[in-house]
């Protein structure tokens, strides 16, 4: 038990770490390895309950968490829609 919450700590601050350098490409303000954190997090415990209630409609579900969680990444990292896209690249 303690070496897989250990193993799942690792893999989420390995998470963390590396959507920090993706929102920097991708023009989010000032991101932190604490926002990415919260974000990785937050959305994770999100796309479970949302697994968990629509369960039996598989294909809404996966479209549903990927909007979500895209939500949750805007919120955390204060961006507007134009900073989640290719747009931030040229800035």
């Amino acid at each position: 038990m303690g070496a897989t919450l250990f193993v799942g700590l690792i893999a989420l601050l390995v998470a963390a770490y590396f959507m920090k350098p993706g929102a920097k490409v991708a023009g989010m303000g000032n991101p932190t390895l604490g926002k990415s954190l919260v974000a990785i997090l937050s959305g994770g415990i999100l796309a479970g309950i949302i697994a968990a209630v629509l369960f039996f409609l598989p294909g809404i579900n996966i479209i549903t968490t990927f909007i979500v969680y895209i939500c949750v990444i805007k919120a955390i990292f204060n961006t507007g829609w134009e900073g989640c896209s290719w747009h931030g690249l040229s800035q």
